[in-house]
């Protein structure tokens, strides 16, 4: 699941919270992968 989609359902269960706290907490819980790297070209 994606922070947007996090950061939906929380707000709608009544949370005051933002996309960087969700990228936050996701980071730390291991949950976060690193962006893809650009493709070599030759």
């Amino acid at each position: 699941m994606g922070y947007k989609k996090i950061t939906r359902l929380l707000r709608d269960k009544g949370y005051r919270i933002n996309k960087k706290q969700v990228q936050r907490v996701r980071r730390e819980e291991g949950l976060q992968v690193p962006p893809p790297k650009p493709r070599q070209r030759r």
